[in-house]
């Protein structure tokens, strides 16, 4: 009779377990499900809430770690994203989207070596990821690799990763690479997407004023001016332009308004100009 009774009590108990185990796992559920929701509504706080009950329930919860790391990066939060996405590789250490995650927080934290490096974990497990290579792209650019950012620009675009940023960042690589020709037609796909971009305008003018076509810059340099009449390094430039046009007088006075702008290479230049 005690044996049996025995054998009772573990039952009893063993259901008791069990039943705690499977509303535990509701409960994780319920939170991880709340905080897709408050991810799809941009509620990044209450996705951020929700996703810490998710791992505080649950600690190797893979996905729990990797969008709890995903709503804080949406809140510039990118150091502790970071270590978000690094419990995520303990405990898998082959998730893509983690390596990719944790490598833009690592380039917005500047940290270009270590982003180079996740992106390209990235790329070795899914060569065919545009996002790692148009990312591992901008790293190179950054870490002044101009080759190899053009190159990873260009496999991004190629496979499909086609936009406006795509095509200024390998503009900007290509002119650095003195490829002044294809940074311009770079440049020129750039604006058929954003065509008021002053950027994609006033680095599209220099690579034209590094090619000698002057009125092509010119007119680059009007347009940037004309949108934004403080920017100082469009007033330089359109100055070293008008100067090689033998627009002298109006050479100096856009170099003095440059140097008066705060841009100091312009007031290097002034007596040069200004003669």
């Amino acid at each position: 009779m005690k044996y049996k009774y025995s054998l009772l009590m573990v039952w009893c108990l063993l259901a008791n377990i069990s039943a705690f185990g499977q509303s535990r796992s509701v409960e994780v559920e319920s939170f991880f499900q709340n905080g897709i929701q408050n991810l799809k509504n941009k509620q990044y706080s209450s996705a951020i809430s929700n996703f810490s009950r998710v791992i505080q329930l649950d600690s190797k919860h893979e996905q729990g770690w990797l969008n709890l790391g995903v709503a804080k990066t949406a809140l510039e939060q990118y150091r502790s994203a970071a270590g978000d996405f690094h419990n995520v590789l303990y405990i898998n250490p082959n998730n893509l989207d983690a390596y990719l995650n944790r490598g833009i927080c690592k380039f917005k934290l500047m940290a270009y070596d270590d982003a180079y490096a996740d992106f390209r974990k990235a790329i070795e497990l899914d060569g065919n990821n545009a996002k790692a290579h148009f990312y591992s792209g901008r790293t190179n650019l950054k870490l002044r690799k101009y080759q190899q950012a053009v190159s990873d620009l260009t496999t991004a675009q190629g496979l499909g990763y086609a936009n406006y940023e795509v095509f200024l960042y390998k503009g900007n690589a290509l002119a650095r690479t003195k490829d002044y020709t294809s940074a311009i037609n770079a440049f020129n796909k750039a604006l058929n997407y954003q065509p008021n971009s002053l950027e994609a305008t006033n680095n599209r003018g220099t690579a034209k004023l590094k090619t000698k076509d002057y009125a092509g810059a010119l007119a680059d340099f009007d347009k940037v001016i004309q949108r934004q009449s403080s920017n100082k390094v469009a007033y330089y430039n359109r100055s070293i332009t008008l100067y090689n046009l033998q627009k002298f007088n109006r050479a100096c006075s856009d170099m003095r308004k440059s140097s008066n702008l705060g841009y100091k290479r312009a007031t290097l230049r002034i007596r040069e100009v200004c003669k």
